[in-house]
């Protein structure tokens, strides 16, 4: 492409089929509520689509003996063939080429439609479900959100969103995780809680669930990552608004885990890592996701380990896009850094307008109080003040909280 992009055009037929034949069996679905009005109209469009699929195969196949005549690693020996094939094919998973933008719509309208079909609810007693919720996860994420929200001051943090990765990682149709580093100090939480907030007031129906691992006032640290997966996967399953409702899936899963214990006569066993990752890929045949983690090098370097080797299954297995963010501080990312598609490094550059902010910020509360020179500063002297401030910042923050 233009932009040097590589579009590997046997994967974008092999997709374009696999979305044709869920859309068929979305189709067939509902057709099976009005069978009288539905049945012939929608055989003769799914006969079109068959048509539509048998094509695409067609020319896949076209294509990847297209791509080996013209490949460089082309040889007469099948045998080598075969293996230089298989090599190529891991190069390609591992680069995660992006797909093209052709096929955003026809995912978006596909998944949604896939959703309403297949994806359903149960209301659930106030006893019942907050037995479910105390069985997933104690962690009140939506409270530690609000704190570092409201702490954070009015346009900061706002580069981030116009960040050219940080968009092609929001805009893309593949699976992947950026990682989000700096120095200790360096707004990470905050830039994490101005994407939580763009989460909260665009993501309309999708799904997506976010947790802060280090500690704040008010809250315990969470140590493991059973702790930080049981979280994600109770906001991704449990209706918060105040319906009480949980995915059916998850209601399966707690009622025989339930009987299973009762029979062994032991306590209710917490899901583990590996149970929530199968839970979450369950969800992710139906639901496109976000996920967000903010300070995940505060948990310790086994734990950490185990994370990332579950967010990277998800990544990796999901017939859904899941699109994963993490920070950490640069100096503890080696084991983050590696599973990571996409990198935004923050530096003195991005958050220029951070520090003028906060610059501005910590003058005005010094001078209206009355902690500087007792409120008497000039227009030169404050000048003066907010560049050396500045200058001596770097990319370093100051959270308002802490003034």
């Amino acid at each position: 492409m233009p932009n040097g992009d590589v579009v590997v055009v046997r994967d974008v037929l092999e997709k374009i089929s696999r979305w044709l034949n869920r859309f068929k069996e979305t189709g067939d679905v509902i057709a099976q509520y009005d069978p009288a009005h539905l049945s012939l109209p929608w055989a003769a469009f799914r006969f079109l689509l068959q048509t539509a699929v048998s094509e695409a195969q067609v020319f896949g196949a076209m294509a990847y003996d297209l791509h080996w005549l013209e490949s460089p690693f082309r040889t007469v020996d099948e045998e080598q063939m075969h293996k230089v094939s298989a090599q190529e094919a891991e190069v390609l998973k591992l680069a995660k080429l992006i797909d093209t933008d052709r096929l955003v719509s026809l995912e978006t309208a596909v998944t949604r439609l896939s959703v309403q079909a297949s994806m359903y609810s149960q209301s659930l007693s106030d006893q019942k479900y907050n037995k479910i919720v105390g069985w997933l996860s104690a962690s009140p994420y939506y409270n530690h959100h609000q704190f570092v929200s409201q702490s954070r001051l009015p346009g900061l943090g706002k580069w981030l969103l116009d960040h050219r990765d940080y968009i092609g990682w929001q805009t893309s149709s593949s699976s992947s995780i950026l990682l989000l580093h700096g120095i200790t100090g360096s707004g990470k939480t905050n830039l994490c809680s101005v994407i939580v907030d763009w989460l909260i007031s665009n993501a309309n129906n999708d799904l997506f669930g976010y947790l802060y691992c280090a500690k704040p006032d008010f809250e315990r640290a969470l140590h493991s990552s059973d702790d930080v997966m049981r979280s994600i996967l109770g906001q991704l399953t449990l209706d918060t608004t105040g319906g009480r409702k949980v995915k059916d899936f998850l209601c399966s899963e707690y009622e025989r885990r339930i009987a299973m214990a009762k029979v062994d006569g032991l306590d209710l066993p917490k899901l583990r890592t590996q149970d929530c990752v199968r839970l979450i890929l369950e969800l992710a045949e139906q639901d496109p996701l976000t996920i967000i983690i903010d300070a995940i090098d505060t948990l310790k370097e086994n734990e950490r380990h185990a994370l990332i080797s579950a967010l990277e299954r998800i990544v990796s297995e999901a017939d859904n896009v899941v699109k994963i963010l993490l920070t950490s501080r640069t100096s503890n990312c080696t084991i983050v850094a590696p599973a990571a598609n996409k990198q935004v490094q923050i530096t003195n550059y991005e958050t220029q307008q951070d520090m003028e902010i906060l610059v501005n910020h910590l003058i005005d509360t010094a001078v209206t109080s009355k902690l500087l020179l007792e409120g008497k500063v000039s227009p030169v002297l404050r000048s003066m003040l907010i560049q050396a401030l500045l200058e001596g910042a770097g990319e370093m923050q100051v959270s308002p909280k802490d003034l």
